[in-house]
This record gives C-alpha cells, sequence and structure tokens, in this order.
C-alpha cells in the first residue's frame, strides 16, 4: 500500500509544480500543504478535500453537475468547476453562497484532482486572505465565535433549544448511549463562563467553555429523541436543536441490539500482503475480527463475521451481509506505523489514489474493472442507499479515535469498493498496520468507537 501513496503523492506534486519554488499557506497558523500559484497564474488554488478539511467543512462533489459544496455552520457554498486551468476566468456564478450568486473565478480538475480558489471560499466563510511577500506566505484566518445567548422554547409536548453564534464555525456531535447524552462541540467558540438549563424532554444542558471550544451537553429524557439543524445568519448562525418524544418505531429500535458485520479481509488463496515478524494479512485480519467481534457483543450489538475461518466468501455474499446493517466494516492490514491507519468509504473517488485503491481491492475479490464502474455509476446516480452518511461515519470515526484513543488516521478517502455496496453509506473499510492489529489496546478503541456510529453517537 505504501508504494500506491507514494506514487500519488509524487503525481500531486508534479501537478502543482514540484522542483518549483511555490509559495505556502498557513491556515489559523498552521502549516497546510497543498497550496499552487501554477495552476492558474495569478490565483492561489488548493485540492478541495484538504481545504474543508482545514476548515472543518462538510464536503461534496457532484461530478456531473461540476459543482463542489462545502457547508459549515448551515451556510452552503457551492463552486462552479471547470474541466481546463485555461477555462477559470471568473464568472457570475463562479461562487453560490446560500443561493446567492457572486463573480469569482471556478474550480479546476487537474488530473483527476479538484483544485479550488482559496480566497474565494475562505471569505465565504467571513474568513480572511492576506499575502505576505517577505516570507512569500498566504495567511487565513478562519473568524472565531462567541455563543450571544441561548434560548430553550416549549409547547406541550417538545422543547427547542437555539444557541445563536456570533460567527460560522463547525461543529461536531458525539453520543453516549450508556447515559443518554449528546455532546456538541463548537470549535473555535468562546463561552465567558459555564451555563445550565432544564427542560421537559431533556433532564439537563449545559454549556461548558474548553479549551478553544466550547460544548453543549444534553441529557435526553428515555422517551425522547432528538434532531440538529442549523440556520444561517447574516454573521453567524443559529444552532437548533428539537427534542421531541420517540415514536413507538424509534423506541423499538432503541431496544433492539445495533447489527455491526465485520468482514475480515482475503481469505484462502487470497493472501493478501506479507508483513515479516506478523504473517499473511487474512490471517491478522481474521485474528483481529474475531477479538473485535467479541468485545463488541459483549457491549450489547449483534455482531457477525463474514468468514470465520481460512476461506474467501465470493464478494457478493461478503457485501449482501451488510444489507440492513447499522454498520458494516471490512478490516484490511497495511503498511502503517503503530497509532495510524487508513478509512475509506463507499463513494467516488476524488483522486487517484482512492480510485487506484478501490481497483485493486476489487481485483483482489474477482471484479472486474467494468464491475467496478457500474458500481461507480451506482454511486453518482445517487441509487445506492445511505450514501450521504459514508462521508459522515468516516469523519466520525476520524475524530472519535484520535480524541478517546490518539490513534491518527491518514484523511479518509472515498472508493468504489464493492464490498461495502450492500451497505451502502454505512460501510467502512478499514486499514491498520500489523504492530496495531496485534494490539488489544486497538480491539478497545476501535469497538468503542464503532460502538458510537452504530448508535447514532457522533
Amino acid at each position: 500500500m505504501a508504494f500506491y501513496r507514494v506514487v500519488s503523492g509524487i503525481l500531486l506534486l508534479l501537478i502543482m509544480g514540484a522542483g518549483v519554488s511555490e509559495a505556502t499557506l498557513k491556515i489559523n497558523g498552521r502549516a497546510v500543504p497543498g497550496i499552487t500559484t501554477k495552476l492558474v497564474p495569478g490565483f492561489a488554488y488548493m485540492p478541495a478535500l484538504e481545504l474543508a478539511e482545514a476548515m472543518g467543512a462538510k464536503y461534496i462533489l457532484d461530478r456531473d453537475a461540476l459543482l463542489a459544496a462545502f457547508d459549515v455552520g448551515g451556510r452552503l457554498v457551492q463552486v462552479r468547476i471547470v474541466n481546463r486551468p485555461e477555462d477559470s476566468s471568473p464568472t457570475e456564478d463562479g461562487i453560490n453562497i446560500n443561493n446567492a450568486q457572486i463573480i469569482q473565478s471556478p474550480g479546476v480538475f487537474s488530473d483527476g484532482y479538484l483544485f479550488v480558489p482559496i480566497k474565494s471560499v475562505v471569505q465565504a466563510f467571513n474568513g480572511s486572505f492576506t499575502y505576505q511577500e517577505s516570507d512569500d506566505q498566504f495567511l487565513v484566518v478562519l473568524p472565531r465565535a462567541r455563543i450571544e445567548n441561548h434560548q430553550v422554547f416549549q409547547d406541550p409536548q417538545n422543547d427547542r433549544i437555539v444557541i445563536h453564534l456570533s460567527q460560522i464555525v463547525p461543529h461536531e456531535v458525539f453520543f453516549n448511549s450508556a447515559v443518554d447524552t449528546i455532546t456538541i462541540r463548537f470549535q473555535r467558540t468562546d463561552l465567558s463562563k459555564a451555563q445550565s438549563f432544564k427542560g421537559r424532554g431533556f433532564s439537563r444542558a449545559n454549556l461548558i467553555p474548553g479549551t478553544g471550544f466550547t460544548e453543549l451537553q444534553v441529557q435526553i429524557e428515555p422517551s425522547y429523541t432528538h434532531r440538529i439543524f442549523e440556520l444561517p445568519r447574516k454573521t453567524g448562525t443559529s444552532f437548533i436543536m428539537d427534542i421531541l418524544p420517540a415514536t413507538t418505531e424509534q423506541l423499538e429500535s432503541d431496544v433492539e441490539a445495533q447489527r455491526i458485520v465485520i468482514d475480515p479481509g482475503h481469505g484462502g488463496e487470497e493472501v493478501g500482503e506479507l508483513f515479516l515478524e506478523f504473517g499473511w494479512e487474512r490471517d491478522l485480519v481474521l485474528d483481529f475480527s474475531h477479538l473485535l467481534a467479541e468485545t463488541l457483543s459483549k457491549l450489547g450489538f449483534a455482531v457477525e463475521l463474514t468468514r470465520t475461518s481460512d476461506r474467501n466468501p465470493e464478494i457478493a455474499t461478503r457485501s449482501g451481509q451488510g444489507f440492513g446493517a447499522n454498520l458494516f466494516v471490512s478490516i484490511h492490514a497495511g503498511d502503517h506505523p503503530r497509532g495510524q491507519y487508513s478509512i475509506f468509504y463507499l463513494e467516488e473517488a476524488e483522486g487517484i489514489e482512492g480510485l487506484d485503491y478501490a481497483i485493486r481491492e476489487n481485483a483482489g475479490q474477482d471484479v472486474s474493472e467494468t464491475a467496478t464502474n457500474e458500481l461507480r455509476r451506482k454511486v453518482l446516480l445517487n441509487v445506492i442507499p445511505n450514501l450521504d452518511m459514508g462521508r459522515r461515519f468516516a469523519f466520525a470515526l476520524n475524530d472519535i479515535m484520535f480524541q478517546k484513543s490518539g490513534y491518527v488516521s491518514n484523511t479518509p478517502r472515498a472508493a468504489p469498493l464493492t464490498v461495502l455496496a450492500g451497505a451502502g453509506g454505512r460501510g467502512l473499510l478499514l486499514e491498520f498496520g500489523p504492530q496495531d492489529l496485534t494490539s488489544t489496546s486497538l480491539v478497545d478503541a476501535l469497538a468503542s468507537a464503532l460502538g458510537a456510529l452504530a448508535t447514532g453517537g457522533f
């Protein structure tokens, strides 16, 4: 796997003009690679996925419509895309902010990667973009927010918690099912002092200042559920949580054990990679999957394995077990140092690396390139169930594993992986190094994180 990552990295450097002195970029004081001023002379561009990650934005690419979308705090910014740098002149619909068109330069595809104009996207989210000529460095400052106020509205059955933020900032959601507590973490947000309040459908809510962030912790009553959305304002946003009585179906689904399918990759004659001192990939992932399944079962989940012995089930059988599962996880081994791993989710590949990985993994299961292209077509037509959840699951797992256990993932990547097709957006492929796959600490950390995903705890 390392060879392909190196090749993809070299390709990206070539695209951006490796070997030629290039400006650098810092976002909120952190160096971020990938900037290029060579693709479209006079403009600073960088890969869209890397910019979204640095901003904490949700990111969706629609290759058919030639549109990329970034979402932070309910503000939706769409970037028009062209296929050639020479077609990148500013147009009236270059940027669309919550349906308001602004004259800006479009995004540009270059050798499979989407590059977007940094200044246009950053300023659309109220950020600043400046250039220091002395250091040949671009500086981006994304705004901090403060909690302006909070409100609790009630009617005979429902509660509504409204948090008004002065600026547009990202947030993450975590759920602790053991105590029915939802935690919302507002990044880059300040709060002068902790505050508490109560309601009918929640026993207690706390606003708590942290180091560089603010958390809202809400303990939901057992017979209630919740939904979350955001309403953008002129400069900031309003975060809204509705707490309402759960339906009978929702209560029954909460009681029923969540179903998790673990897929130990490879098997039989399909041995995978060989790791000195550790053995074949097929055996490493099978042993690890047995321990992971055992731990998840002790946590109350209904766990299935796609294989329990040294055999290689057909891809349709593996993938088919994902139908109706709350979560499907395919476990693989790769050349990762201890504490690092990769996450892949089902979607059209956004770059060479994701597509190369999918073709190789699919080929290992006797899936032809034609079948891979057919899956890509279904993805683009959006006929795969729950497809939008894949990215959310992947980035949520990335956050949970790092914050709770210190494991660091490469940027989660989209790939048309056939084994994930049955579960749709509820499927992930995870690749760990052999040192971690033989460690009980990874078993416990991953089981806890997957449990949070399966129960909506993110």
